[in-house]
């Protein structure tokens, strides 16, 4: 009975082999040698054939960007080769094939080697990087053209740039481009030229060739002193199929020396028409911007003038309203003192009649007391009243035997004298 843990999909299978494969360092980074067969450039770049022997045969693919370095000396069928890549799996077909790095022909001279290894070993220092790439002035005063002096590529950098930008100054510096004396010279005068601040731009060109005719600009120490140079590189060296080490330290690689000299001017004319484009553009930004603060200033003078206005108007509203309440308030405060003054002269009405009552009700009592006080009334009753000298006498002691006192009565009164 079969193990079901056991049992796996195609894509499950064919994605574990790719894992082992492409994660087994020896396959990562092999060398194999055999005979090319099945050759196929295709028109993407890329090339597609089989290494074989005698007993076996595997698939290699070259991508575009590796092949592009060696478009010179690509393989050739039946051609016995050495390749450098690492075993990659595709899924789609269940296959595998070696995805090749570098190449080695067998027998092939050590120029091609040599290159190889310097621009692997330049590389990974890093001078081929963008982030070390210098722009190239848009419109430059002065640009050094490195190359011979004599022949067709100092012509046609000469006429290209004539033709397209005839202001900037051209400054020949006579370089050999070829043989054993070519690589110093080329160091000596980009040496000198930065030195010297001679130029915004450097052109360093050459025709075609093979690669013992280019090699000069394949060695170490041109490219060094390329990277080296304050002043941007534009290098134009050989046909477009040709690269070398120059190239891709350069700031800019032209495909040919024609192209480094349109790279490094404009058009004339094209700046022409540019500044004539910017001047007119300059002239309705400026007159849009004059009409738009005009509008901006007229509007603000309508909001100031309705802003002003319904301030009035608010004030006036406000005004109003203060007068009412103003008005109301005297009208209040009229009422109250009206108020007040009925209130005070009812009151007063009402204190005077009280007063009044309480002054007769004070008479009554004082008249019957004084009605009670009235001698006839206690005469009346029986009693007498003893007068001395027309003073009553109230205390028997006052008076001294012998004295005449007279003596009232309730009817008449009487002379009497004092006996002991």
């Amino acid at each position: 009975m079969e193990d079901q843990k056991s049992v796996y999909g195609v894509r499950e299978f064919t994605a574990y082999v790719k894992h082992r494969l492409e994660n087994d360092p020896v396959l990562q980074n092999i060398w194999i040698e055999g005979e090319v067969s099945n050759l196929t450039n295709h028109r993407s770049g890329h090339v597609y054939f089989s290494l074989k022997d005698q007993d076996a045969q595997v698939n290699c693919v070259m991508w575009r960007s590796v092949a592009q370095s060696y478009l010179r000396n690509l393989p050739k069928h039946g051609e016995k080769i050495r390749l450098r890549g690492n075993v990659t799996v595709y899924p789609p077909r269940g296959s595998y094939q070696f995805n090749v790095l570098e190449i080695k022909k067998t027998g092939l001279g050590d120029l091609h080697q040599r290159y190889l290894e310097l621009k692997d070993k330049l590389q990974k220092e890093g001078l081929f990087e963008i982030a070390h790439k210098k722009p190239v002035p848009k419109i430059p005063k002065t640009i050094a053209v490195l190359t011979s002096p004599t022949g067709s590529v100092i012509r046609d950098i000469l006429s290209t740039i004539e033709r397209r930008f005839p202001h900037v100054k051209i400054l020949l510096v006579p370089t050999a481009v070829q043989g054993a004396t070519a690589a110093p010279q080329i160091v000596r005068n980009l040496e000198r030229i930065n030195s010297h601040g001679e130029a915004d731009v450097i052109l360093l060109c050459r025709g075609g060739g093979s690669l013992e005719d280019l090699w000069g600009f394949n060695e170490e120490i041109v490219a060094r002193a390329i990277f080296a140079s304050e002043i941007p590189v534009i290098s134009g060296v050989g046909h477009e199929t040709d690269t070398t080490i120059a190239d891709f330290v350069a700031d800019i690689r032209a495909p040919t020396p024609t192209a480094a000299a349109e790279l490094a001017v404009p058009i004339a004319a094209d700046i022409r028409n540019y500044l004539k484009d910017t001047k007119l553009r300059m002239a309705n930004q400026l007159q849009q911007f004059i009409n738009y603060r005009i509008q901006l200033l007229d509007n603000y003078q309508v909001q100031m003038k309705n802003n002003l206005e319904r301030q009035i108007e608010r004030k006036q509203v406000r005004l109003a309203e203060y007068t009412h309440l103003l008005e109301g308030l005297m009208q209040q405060k009229i009422d109250q003192l009206r108020k007040g003054l009925g209130e005070s002269k009812i009151y007063m009405e009402n204190t005077m009649e009280k007063l009044l009552a309480d002054r007769r009700h004070n008479l009554e009592l004082l008249e019957i007391q004084f009605k009670g006080l009235d001698m006839r009334r206690v005469l009346h009753r029986g009693y007498s009243v003893t007068l001395r000298n027309g003073r009553m006498v109230r205390d028997a002691e006052e008076l001294t035997t012998g004295e005449q006192v007279e003596t009232v009565f309730e009817k008449g009164r009487r002379w009497m004298e004092v006996k002991d």
